[in-house]
């Protein structure tokens, strides 16, 4: 990329250098040098303007947009996006249209906002649907997992997970299948299913390490560790957790970075290393709150509350559980059932 770079740059050809500059965007994201690729896709923005490329200049900005996102800076992602989708449908490129609704839906689920975040997935997938992009339908219907597994429906986003899988490997994208493993290993999990969960979580890994897929290696190695703390297996769960911890830390994956905290933090409660566990959530909840996580805010603060509550400090339980009640309230998340009957008890 760099010698085509240059070679674009000494004979002119504007949107060849445009191109190397967002091929290197890419690789630099691959790398988990966000800052860099962000450099890289404005600096082509800003050739493809220039020369008034406008097809280009959407998908220069939905790239802008994951940049962002996989930062964290969620305001920075959602305008982004939203520039490529008005440009997407001011050149009637559809499938353009159907991948910026899809990261817009991701966007606001991160955020909490899960009606507004269905409402651009099912957009997304009309889209998808009618012009027979079978890659960005199966990438919409594994969000649309992830959302209805945050709402705590499980069955139902296992079915999504599975139709994402089989159209993953049906077009031969591998980091999207290995995502949807990881994602059905985790469901599973939930489900108490521990040997498929496992099964799923070890082919995710595998993928990842065959690909150089960092991300979803960090994020297996996570849910790893979810499976080993279901068996009873915490000081492997915690290996799996500081790896996958290392891992983010060299990508800059925040995302991963604070639910790997969370659930490390959960595993030093339970071996009875309470000041560990406290600067884990500490740390994870500074970033949910950056991110704007609030389902995941919430999330921890629940578990901050049960070490409390362990500790015999009932009032800061009490007062943690009314926060997480709150945020549970506000994104409507089932959740809040429980922390309602935990609450009751204390005050019993």
């Amino acid at each position: 990329n760099l010698a085509g770079l240059e070679a674009s740059r000494a004979l002119q050809r504007h949107r060849g250098e445009a191109n190397f500059l967002n091929n290197l965007g890419h690789a630099y994201r691959n790398l988990g040098e966000g800052k860099e690729s962000i450099s890289h896709y404005h600096a082509a923005l800003r050739i493809s303007r220039k020369i008034g490329d406008m097809q280009s200049e959407g998908g220069y900005l939905g790239n802008l947009g994951n940049a962002y996102y996989d930062l964290g800076q969620m305001d920075n992602a959602i305008k982004h996006y939203e520039l490529g989708l008005a440009i997407s449908r001011k050149v009637g490129d559809r499938k353009s249209e159907s991948g910026s609704l899809s990261n817009l839906g991701l966007v606001y689920d991160s955020l909490g906002q899960m009606n507004r975040a269905i409402e651009y997935y099912h957009a997304s997938l009309v889209i998808a649907s009618e012009i027979g992009d079978r890659q960005g339908e199966g990438v919409t219907l594994g969000n649309l997992g992830i959302l209805y597994a945050n709402l705590g429906q499980i069955e139902h986003a296992i079915n999504y997970y599975i139709d994402a899988l089989e159209i993953a490997q049906s077009v031969g994208d591998r980091y999207s299948e290995a995502n949807c493993l990881g994602n059905l290993g985790r469901a599973y999990r939930d489900l108490g299913k521990i040997e498929e969960s496992l099964d799923y979580l070890q082919d995710a890994l595998t993928i990842s390490l065959d690909h150089g897929s960092r991300y979803v290696e960090s994020t297996s190695l996570s849910n790893l560790g979810l499976v080993y703390m279901a068996l009873n297996q915490t000081e492997k769960a915690v290996e799996c957790y500081q790896n996958a911890l290392q891992i983010s830390y060299s990508i800059n994956a925040r995302q991963v970075e604070c639910l790997t905290l969370h659930h490390l933090g959960y595993a030093y409660h339970v071996l009875g290393q309470n000041a560990q566990a406290i600067t884990c959530y500490q740390n994870a909840l500074t970033i949910s709150q950056q991110l704007g996580n609030r389902c995941v805010e919430a999330d921890i603060l629940t578990s901050w509350g049960k070490l409390d509550k362990d500790l015999g400090d009932l009032t800061e339980a009490s007062y943690l559980w009314e926060i997480a009640r709150q945020i549970y309230n506000d994104i409507s998340s089932p959740k809040v059932i429980k922390v309602n009957k935990w609450l009751e008890e204390l005050e019993r």
